[in-house]
């Protein structure tokens, strides 16, 4: 693990916080990644139609925690809406700004050279139209392969649901496509991906949604002014009122109210972290306790000591694969905060460690509460630190033992350092540790 992503927590989904450029680079980045690793990863645009399908507005619990896991695991998410900039702008910790899907997909047939796109999704005449399009605006980028299959979600068994995709998967794959362009929708195309991402041999899935009606004409876009003043929405009700007013209405209401409260809460209990001042300039920290990583949060965990964070959480998954970030002493924690837990996570499990939480105080769960990010880390959740680490240098133990039973296997079955003489004492550490007896 080299890095941890800059990300911003908004109702509970961790957005990337890049621009237009960064999410290109992003791209081109897990395009050479995957030649080293063969991980096929996946890139969202959530706006507040997307939230509206996760936020649940009779609970604090996702109404799809699929899909809720689905933007958790995706290893770029990038606000496509103004609202959810806006929001980020009100708490304090203000996103670069908007990546709309439709800007980024042309960008990418502009800017990439050489790039292979399968376009999973549409018509058939759109897609004919796009490739023309594609061809025209940049002749190296070749479409290999398209389809717009049936595809269902749920209604069947797992396992029923998996084999239906096996022809859709093996035509993606034989084609190797560099990109797959996934034009299902909201939340089709993140729970299709989800459900076979340990089966598709592409380096960067991308979920686009209508963007392809957009490209070539079917649905104009607002000019570009109410864009940049984030009235796209408004021009988009003007167009198609039959079909988009009770979807706009539906989000101001789920979103809008889920916002507010969340908004009131932050600042109340940002308002009232006010500790001793010993505990208020206390940095973050790390310290290996029986092999674990124990990294020491701040009194407020925020935008401002994000990269000391991030430097210590680094220097402990260096040194241990089991780390312990430790909030018992943290008051407060902004969405830049909340955002650095949920990247912290995923870059973690990606590189095969383990994180775990430490004491959370009874107002900062209050707090994760409102902002809809207490189901995501409940699960990591330890009481206190001394229960933790207990807990997980007993995995460091575990994992210590598995790691020298290869080294038994390859003894003779018949020798036990255990109630043995000590020639066959000796005879195992000198096997253990490679050396000859003198």
């Amino acid at each position: 693990m080299q890095t941890i992503a800059n990300k911003i927590a908004i109702l509970g989904i961790p957005l990337d916080n890049v621009d237009s450029d960064g999410a290109l680079d992003a791209i081109n980045t897990m395009i050479d990644q995957f030649q080293s690793d063969g991980v096929a990863r996946y890139v969202t645009t959530p706006n507040v139609d997307f939230l509206v399908n996760v936020l649940s507005p009779t609970s604090f619990r996702a109404s799809n925690p699929a899909l809720a896991a689905a933007y958790h695991e995706a290893d770029l998410s990038i606000a496509d809406g103004m609202p959810l900039v806006t929001a980020s702008r009100l708490f304090g910790t203000p996103l670069r700004g908007r990546v709309a899907g439709s800007d980024l997909v042309p960008k990418i047939f502009a800017e990439c050279q050489g790039l292979k796109i399968y376009a999973l999704g549409g018509d058939d005449r759109t897609l004919k139209h796009v490739a023309a399009i594609i061809d025209r605006l940049n002749p190296t980028i070749q479409i290999v392969g398209s389809a717009s299959p049936f595809i269902l979600l749920d209604g069947k068994p797992p396992e029923e649901l998996l084999r239906d995709d096996e022809s859709i998967v093996a035509a993606i794959n034989n084609a190797q496509p560099d990109v797959l362009l996934l034009a299902l929708g909201n939340p089709k195309q993140e729970l299709w991906f989800r459900r076979n991402r340990h089966r598709l041999r592409v380096p960067v899935s991308i979920g686009i949604g209508g963007t392809f009606n957009f490209i070539v004409g079917r649905i104009r876009r607002a000019p570009r002014w109410l864009q940049m003043v984030g009235l796209e929405w408004l021009y988009r009700v003007y167009a198609e009122p039959r079909r988009l007013w009770k979807r706009y209405a539906k989000g101001l209401v789920v979103f809008g109210s889920a916002f507010l409260a969340a908004y009131l809460a932050d600042r109340l209990l940002r308002l009232t972290a006010c500790g001793p001042v010993r505990h208020r300039r206390r940095e973050p920290r790390v310290e290996m306790i029986e092999g674990v990583g124990v990294v020491q949060g701040a009194y407020r965990l925020t935008a401002k000591n994000i990269s000391s964070h991030k430097a210590r959480a680094l220097e402990a998954a260096r040194s241990s694969d089991f780390v312990l970030l430790d909030l018992n002493g943290t008051a407060y924690c902004d969405a830049a905060g909340l955002g650095f837990i949920a990247a912290l996570k995923q870059s973690l499990e990606g590189s095969g460690k383990l994180l775990r939480l430490a004491g959370p105080s009874q107002r900062l769960r209050t707090q994760m509460v409102w902002q809809r990010f207490w189901p995501v880390v409940k699960d990591f959740v330890l009481p206190d630190r001394q229960f933790a680490v207990d807990q997980l240098a007993a995995m460091v133990a575990a994992q210590n033992e598995a790691a020298c039973k290869p080294i038994a296997a390859e003894m003779s079955p018949s020798v036990s350092i255990y109630g043995e003489s000590l020639d066959h004492v000796e005879n195992t550490i000198r096997t253990v540790t490679n050396l000859e007896k003198p």
